[in-house]
């Protein structure tokens, strides 16, 4: 379950790779209609979703709220089936290879 992640400005251009200042590779903005092809928007949906989860809880005091938190947590960083692993190789992803602009996510 390799974290993957596509550099938002690099477009291909015949057998190269052209970075494009300002011009977005599609599905590389959050939420974008393709950006489902990439783990970034999951990532920031299981963020601010397990926050209001975790100030749900905090607010009312009922575990159910600290259990679904719990669980984003455990789904995404502990349970070796379902943990996503950040690797250079699959962050930032432009000519087929990752690079290191990847870990700023």
């Amino acid at each position: 379950n390799n974290y993957y992640s596509r550099a938002p400005f690099y477009w291909p251009v015949g057998d190269k790779w052209e970075h494009q200042s300002g011009n977005y590779y599609p599905g590389t903005i959050l939420h974008d209609s393709d950006s489902h092809k990439y783990d970034r928007t999951r990532l920031h949906d299981m963020q601010f979703n397990t926050t209001i989860l975790a100030l749900a809880y905090y607010i009312t005091g009922e575990e159910k709220y600290a259990q679904v938190a719990a669980r984003n947590i455990r789904t995404w960083f502990i349970d070796n089936s379902t943990a996503m692993s950040p690797h250079l190789n699959y962050s930032s992803v432009w000519d087929g290879t990752g690079h290191s602009a990847g870990v700023m996510e």
